[in-house]
């Protein structure tokens, strides 16, 4: 069975069989794999209009709760937002809807 697959700019390699993204046991649908990818690639824009520079993300699976950290620079200072989630494509649906009703946290970051 062939897979279909391709490369888009933003380096995501998307596929009908999305990769193991370290120990998670998630088993993810076509269509939930592409929402996440997606979603990383609109992540830039929505940031860009709350007035945030995107500056990556961090994603650690743990169990029972994962912890998807974006980061990014506001008014020149490196900030922070911590959305906690059952997995990966869980933490980008909770940080759109925190995002839609403009209730997302960003704090400075300790480390940035």
């Amino acid at each position: 069975m062939q897979k279909n697959t391709e490369i888009y700019t933003f380096g995501i390699e998307r596929s009908e069989n999305p990769p193991d993204w370290g120990k998670q046991q998630t088993v993810w649908d076509a269509e939930t794999y592409r929402a996440v990818a997606y979603g990383i690639e609109g992540l830039v824009d929505m940031l860009r209009v709350q007035g945030i520079v995107w500056r990556g993300l961090s994603y650690k699976y743990a169990v029972p709760l994962s912890t998807l950290v974006v980061k990014g620079f506001e008014n020149d200072e490196a900030t922070v937002c911590f959305i906690t989630g059952e997995c990966l494509a869980s933490c980008f649906r909770i940080f759109r809807r925190k995002y839609e009703s403009g209730t997302l946290e960003w704090v400075k970051d300790k480390y940035g």
